[in-house]
């Protein structure tokens, strides 16, 4: 009996229909791990992978929002803006007014329609303005850098009026009528104007003339102060030139250059001749050639 106890346990232990679950559990576990593939990928390739993918989703995030905040700004805010600020660099050569309308704030002008080009073009229509460059400064500002012309040099012309002194700079340009205390400036005749009207230009021959005025007066001003007159003599296609010394009326015939150094030596030999012949002696002095001649009057 004993013995078939035993047989009757041990037939219900391999026949009998029960099961442990947590053991089922454990095998469907291990046989589901066992149906998938392993992944053989090793973990520092996933991580650059989350990274990369990170960096493009931050990157499209970017050019989005730069684009949009492009459009809104060409379409909405900048037709919108309006120059307010005017602001004045270099030489002030114009009126307040005469600024505002040239420039054309006079009336309402939007940042995005200014054309500086056209602005820099009616400034210099001013015969008194030399040079003028216009640039904008976002978001509402126009800046107007103008240099003026200096007067160097005083010409008679002849109008309905009479005859009026005009004032002339460095690049022979005849800009407006001289002021009182620019009469003392030197001379310059022996040309001769038709319907003349300022910003009128000397002929461009002249200019290395003019060129050497502005040296005088800036490197040799106590030369320059001793200038009463220079008159242009044309000969041929060409011209010479006849100083007239402010502290002699004794002429000195030159070339059609004003270099210092003639200029130098032609105020000491005025001052020679007159001092050894007397001023109302000396006909005029000839510094063209090598050699200096001057002339006594009576002499042919």
């Amino acid at each position: 009996m004993a013995d078939e106890a035993i047989r009757s346990r041990d037939g219900d232990s391999w026949t009998s229909s029960s099961y442990d679950p947590r053991l089922r559990f454990a095998q469907n576990r291990a046989g589901s791990s066992a149906s998938r593939p392993a992944d053989t990928r090793p973990a520092g390739s996933s991580r650059r992978i989350r990274v990369v993918r990170s960096l493009m989703i931050g990157l499209v995030l970017t050019v989005v929002t730069v684009v949009a905040g492009e459009l809104t700004f060409q379409h909405v805010i900048a037709p919108n803006l309006s120059i307010t600020t005017l602001r004045l660099d270099g030489d002030a050569v114009l009126s307040r007014d005469q600024l505002l309308e040239l420039t054309g704030l006079s009336r309402s002008m939007l940042y995005l329609h200014v054309d500086v080009h056209e602005i820099e073009q009616r400034l210099l229509s001013v015969p008194a303005v030399r040079s003028a460059q216009v640039r904008t400064q976002f978001p509402d500002t126009l800046i107007v850098d103008m240099q003026a012309r200096t007067p160097l040099f005083v010409v008679d012309v002849v109008t309905d009026n009479g005859v009026v002194p005009v004032v002339g700079d460095q690049d022979g340009v005849l800009f407006r009528e001289a002021a009182a205390g620019e009469l003392s400036l030197p001379a310059i005749s022996g040309i001769q104007f038709r319907n003349f009207m300022p910003g009128d230009s000397l002929p461009a021959d002249l200019n290395l003339l003019f060129q050497d005025l502005q040296i005088l007066r800036r490197e040799y001003m106590e030369l320059f102060e001793l200038i009463s007159e220079v008159r242009i003599v044309p000969v041929g296609r060409r011209f010479e030139t006849v100083l007239y010394p402010l502290t002699a009326r004794i002429p000195v015939r030159l070339d059609a250059r004003a270099r210092p150094a003639t200029y130098e030596q032609a105020f000491r030999i005025v001052s020679f001749v007159r001092a050894e012949y007397g001023e109302g002696n000396v006909s005029e002095v000839d510094l063209r050639g090598q050699d200096v001649v001057y002339t006594l009057r009576g002499e042919g």
